[in-house]
C-alpha cells in the first residue's frame, strides 16, 4: 500500500485531480437553474439556456400527441441577412433579444412577433473590409440592459 503523502507523487496528484473536479462540477450543476431569468421556466436566458448547458426547457405544453397540430406564429424579418443569422434568440419576461447582421439589434414581443424597440450600431467603416464583417453572435440581458459586443470591437449597452 502506498501512503499519500509517503508515496508516489502520481497517486497524490491524481487524488488531487479527482478532488478539483469534482469540486468544479459540483458547484455548476446546483447553480444550473437558478439566478434571474431561470426561475421562469417560460425564459430562455442565455446560449443552451442554462449554464450546464443542457438545452432543455422545462415547458410541456407541446409533446409528441400535439407537436403535429403546431403551425408558424408570426415571422421576424430582421432586414438583409448577407452570412445568415449565428445568434441565439435570448427570451426574457415574455420578450424575445436577437441581434442580426451588422450589430442590428431587436427586442420581440415573444408571443406577438412585434417590434418592441430596435438598435443600430453605429460601426467604424473598417468593418466593412473584414471577411464575415456582419456576423453578429448574440447579445446577453441583464440588470435591465442589453449588451452587445460590436463587430469594430466596442461593448454596448
Amino acid at each position: 500500500m502506498t501512503h499519500l503523502f509517503g508515496g508516489k507523487s502520481k497517486q497524490l496528484a491524481t487524488l488531487a485531480a479527482a478532488m478539483t473536479l469534482g469540486l468544479l462540477t459540483a458547484a455548476p450543476a446546483s447553480a444550473a437553474g437558478t439566478g434571474p431569468g431561470y426561475d421562469d421556466p417560460n425564459n430562455w436566458p442565455q446560449y443552451h439556456r442554462s449554464y450546464n448547458a443542457w438545452r432543455f426547457s422545462p415547458l410541456n405544453q407541446i409533446n409528441k400527441t400535439n407537436v403535429k397540430n403546431m403551425h408558424v406564429a408570426w415571422v421576424h424579418q430582421p432586414g438583409v441577412i448577407t452570412h445568415g443569422l449565428q445568434a441565439t434568440p435570448i427570451v426574457i419576461d415574455g420578450v424575445m433579444y436577437t441581434i442580426a447582421a451588422d450589430n442590428n439589434v431587436f427586442a420581440l414581443d415573444a408571443a406577438t412577433g412585434k417590434t418592441l424597440w430596435r438598435y443600430t450600431a453605429k460601426l467604424d467603416p473598417i468593418v466593412k473590409e473584414m471577411f464575415y464583417q456582419s456576423a453578429s453572435r448574440g447579445v446577453t440581458v441583464g440588470r435591465g440592459k442589453v449588451y452587445i459586443g460590436t463587430l469594430d470591437g466596442r461593448m454596448v449597452a
